[in-house]
């Protein structure tokens, strides 16, 4: 009787053993499903500016979900100013185009937005080495909730000293997506 009872309490233990791996297992496999959820495919997006030559052109990552709208370089050549800026706008969230949204430009003409008094300003930095500087708009932050940055790139290139980057975005969105956003900023390479 006794190695009965000693074979039965086995045989529970055994079953609680399989029910711990079991209900493990399928925890495990819930984490990698969200994991899996949570992760977002990424492009490169090369924008060339210059028609006639491969040396004047940019390049960055963004997630697939993102819509590109480029300018027409090829329009240009039609406006009396000789070197506009030109680049593109990336729509973070389609349902919101006209808030959410980041700017990629290049050119020589000053962007008149950096000269407001509003603005704060501070080191652009990448990974410990300064690329220029950042520029935030903290009233439209109080005003509207919404967050508005311009980075200004460093350049010692003559032909090509303006380099410029525009952030706009919702303060929620803005939190949301900041990870994805931070990965454009520190992919872009002019």
């Amino acid at each position: 009787m006794f190695a009965n009872l000693c074979m039965k309490f086995k045989l529970l233990r055994g079953d609680k053993v399989k029910r711990k791996n079991i209900l493990v297992f399928f925890l495990l496999l819930f984490i990698l499903i969200l994991v899996g959820c949570e992760t977002e495919e990424y492009k490169t997006h090369t924008f060339n500016y210059d028609y006639y030559s491969k040396e004047n052109f940019f390049r960055f990552e963004y997630p697939e979900s993102w819509e590109i709208v480029e300018d027409d370089a090829s329009e240009f050549d039609k406006f009396p100013e000789k070197s506009p800026d030109f680049g593109l706008r990336i729509y973070m969230d389609n349902g919101k185009r006209d808030i959410n949204f980041i700017d990629i430009f290049e050119g020589v003409s000053p962007n008149q937005y950096i000269y407001d008094d509003r603005l704060s300003k501070e080191e652009y930095l990448i990974d410990g080495e300064k690329k220029g500087y950042i520029y935030s708009n903290t009233s439209l932050l109080e005003e509207s909730n919404v967050v508005s940055k311009i980075i200004t790139y460093d350049t010692h290139d003559e032909n090509h000293a303006w380099r410029y980057v525009m952030i706009n975005a919702e303060k929620e969105f803005y939190d949301k997506n900041k990870k994805k956003i931070e990965r454009v900023l520190k992919s872009i390479e002019f």
